[in-house]
């Protein structure tokens, strides 16, 4: 079945006449016909009566009509859609905290494609100020783990007072990632008293200072490095880094090539007041906005984080 063939026959249904359908679709009676007869015998029903007065739909044939209408009503759709984005224009603001930065790729991938003539920037901001920015109008989305009670409990504003859609995500996660051939790949899980003598890379969640406080280390750690160097040490067999990522193990070893191998990483014995093991993780929002541009942009954002099925449940508005 095609979408012209599908066309074709839903004129004939209008016009009541194969003759009249065929002038105004611009094609030969014969020709109109030959798709006709084709299709039927495709599916193995008889859409229409003929009759001296016209051609009229089967009992079967209404059923059938029927559902061709809804499938044009959708193909209307995707391709008022199509024509809809692709005039777009303006600019989207978002910050993509280092946990989720491997869907970075993907998020400008699919915005270039879509919004060929608006434009998106990803800033770096203070994340306990996140949630008000937005609620504001000085930040459009962000996509960031973080402890939400605390950045709450230090901003002037009380969230619920705020305009800001929270979406939970997975959780995220630690995790060790280091060259393939460290002998800690031995390991199914790396625990910080086996990196205590090891050079440490600290992802953005972890800081030196609640880690001195918890344990010594006879090499000091080394906080927030850019990946590019991070690569470039572990090929090298230089240190560990420690990350944090919403994503399942494998999912996170897919992600790096095969000469880095993941572990998870346990703070054995660490309180949870001295550093956390886990952060939650959202995707923060304005509850309203008429930018279509915006509107736009948030479907395609959901989108992408459901297909890596991140999003722990509907969006909760505070």
């Amino acid at each position: 079945m095609r979408l012209t063939q599908v066309r074709q026959i839903l004129e004939i249904e209008k016009c009541t006449s194969i003759s009249q359908a065929a002038r105004n679709l611009f094609v030969s009676q014969p020709a109109l016909s030959a798709v006709l007869n084709e299709f039927e015998a495709e599916v193995g029903v008889q859409l229409f009566t003929r009759t001296n007065s016209g051609i009229y739909p089967t009992e079967d044939g209404v059923e059938i009509l029927t559902a061709m209408k809804n499938i044009m009503k959708e193909v209307t759709f995707i391709e008022n859609y199509a024509a809809q984005v692709e005039t777009l224009t303006g600019t989207i603001t978002m910050v993509l905290g280092p946990s989720h930065d491997f869907l970075k790729s993907e998020i400008v991938f699919r915005f270039r494609s879509l919004f060929p003539n608006a434009s998106l920037k990803f800033l770096q901001e203070d994340s306990n100020n996140i949630h008000t920015k937005i609620s504001r109008g000085f930040l459009d989305f962000a996509l960031i783990s973080l402890d939400l009670d605390s950045a709450v409990s230090n901003s002037t504003d009380t969230l619920q007072k705020l305009n800001t859609a929270i979406i939970p995500l997975n959780t995220c996660h630690p995790y060790a990632v280091l060259s393939s051939i460290h002998p800690l790949c031995q390991l199914h899980t790396i625990h910080l008293s086996d990196v205590c003598s090891e050079q440490l890379f600290l992802g953005e969640q972890y800081h030196l200072e609640d880690l001195l406080q918890v344990t010594t280390f006879s090499k000091m750690p080394l906080v927030k490095l850019d990946w590019t160097t991070v690569q470039s040490l572990l090929d090298q067999n230089f240190g560990i880094f420690l990350d944090t990522s919403p994503l399942t193990l494998a999912q996170y070893q897919d992600l790096l090539p095969p000469s880095y191998q993941v572990r998870p990483f346990v703070f054995n014995g660490v309180a949870q007041t001295a550093l956390k093991t886990e952060w939650p993780a959202y995707f923060m929002h304005k509850k309203e906005s008429h930018n279509k541009l915006y509107q736009w942009f948030q479907k395609e954002i959901l989108q992408i984080l459901q297909s890596h099925q991140l999003v722990l449940q509907a969006t909760h508005e505070s």
